[in-house]
């Protein structure tokens, strides 16, 4: 799942998953763990270097704030 932040260089919101919503989920893991709600970002040092994710997942519809995707 955190391919699709990572790989797009993007913070990636998904509030209702549908597995047409993001096809870099993997359908059946979204299913066997209840996902629903995924934001995800890449965390990138300053010289560009992918260091990792921070990712949030939910298993209820969620709509985050603003100051919350920043």
């Amino acid at each position: 799942m955190c391919s699709a932040a990572i790989l797009t260089n993007e913070r990636v919101v998904i509030s209702d998953y549908k597995p047409e919503s993001c096809t870099l989920i993997k359908p059946d893991v979204a299913q066997a763990i209840g996902l629903n709600f995924y934001l995800g970002a890449a965390l990138i040092a300053e010289d560009g270097a992918r260091l990792g994710m921070l990712a949030i997942i939910g298993k209820e519809y969620r709509v985050p704030a603003p100051a919350e995707i920043e």
